[in-house]
């Protein structure tokens, strides 16, 4: 048994152009960790997803007084260098406009669509902001929000821009945009997916029809013989599964050209230690039916240790394009 490191921010990403699926819900909105005195005056406040981020994932992560525009304008972007196509920061300027801040007196019913595991002690989670995509209309509790810090106030937009998408491609609570919001305000790098991929590498893909998803990902050697896979999607639900930034596993030693050598390495796992820590990848290299042997197939499993390869995929041996 084998237990590798898998490098790069895999995350469920925001593929705009994708339709809407069947499961998506209509609506959703961000929470935040609010503490009040006796008097029930806010005493702080602060996004879910950043304070997630900083005590549940551990990531460092700065507050300035920079304007809130200029501050998801600068997350966004980065989250855009992972995979380039669409412009979020626009897409978040279109967000901001819709908001509203509520008055005085006037809250928001809570949304059941967070699941967060953590709270401060003494402090409670509350409904900062309702996005509802049919009437697209974004509310938000103006008591809360005046609290906010700038940085703060960047979160929410990029928040509700990025839970806004992955709602259309299906996902029903907003722990990927919250941890998608966390990555991009630690000032983490995003890598574009297909970075440092040869031009051998093979091209492979697996489908799960149960759940009707797959997985597709690149196989190749590096220069020093190592195996290694890079990812264009870890199959998952609800979202479409696509990786935000460059996503590798790297194994040892192991010749793609020889067949024998790959099936007897036995299961290989990779354990994630990006903002998904409970994610892990296994694969297990067996014979090719007759007729396929020039390309390559195996199992591949996803899920917590110790979680089994039980999926089939084949990797092809022609050149990306």
């Amino acid at each position: 048994m084998n237990f590798l490191k898998l490098s790069g921010v895999m995350i469920g990403i925001l593929s705009f152009a994708l339709p809407a699926v069947a499961g998506a819900i209509s609506g959703g909105g961000g929470r935040a960790i609010v503490c009040r005195d006796t008097n029930k005056k806010i005493i702080s406040a602060e996004l879910l997803d950043l304070y997630e981020g900083r005590v549940q994932y551990g990531y460092q992560i700065p507050t300035t007084n920079i304007p809130y525009v200029s501050q998801y304008h600068e997350a966004l972007k980065n989250i855009s260098k992972g995979r380039p196509g669409f412009d979020y920061s626009g897409y978040a300027d279109y967000v901001n406009q819709l908001m509203r801040l509520l008055p005085d007196g006037t809250g928001l019913i809570p949304i059941d669509d967070s699941e967060e595991v953590i709270i401060p002690k003494n402090c409670k989670t509350e409904q900062l902001a309702n996005y509802n995509d049919n009437q697209e209309t974004l509310l938000v509790d103006g008591e809360i929000f005046e609290n906010l810090s700038e940085t703060n106030k960047a979160a929410l937009i990029s928040h509700e821009a990025i839970y806004s998408i992955l709602r259309k491609m299906g996902d029903t609570n907003s722990i990927m945009a919250r941890q998608m919001v966390a990555v991009a305000f630690s000032g983490t790098k995003f890598i574009n997916y297909q970075s440092g991929l040869p031009s051998n590498a093979l091209e492979c893909n697996s489908y799960d029809p149960k759940d009707s998803i797959s997985t597709l990902f690149w196989m190749f050697n590096d220069q020093n013989g190592n195996l290694e896979i890079q990812f264009d999607r870890i199959a998952k639900k609800p979202a479409s599964g696509q990786v935000a930034s460059k996503t590798t596993i790297g194994f040892y030693k192991i010749d793609m050209n020889d067949a024998s050598e790959m099936q007897s390495a036995g299961p290989l796992w990779a354990g994630s230690e990006s903002v998904l820590p409970s994610q892990t990848v296994s694969i297990q290299f067996v014979p090719a039916p007759v007729g396929d042997e020039k390309n390559i197939h195996g199992l591949i499993g996803l899920g917590s240790m110790p979680n089994m390869p039980d999926t089939h995929f084949e990797c092809f041996r022609h050149p990306v394009n």
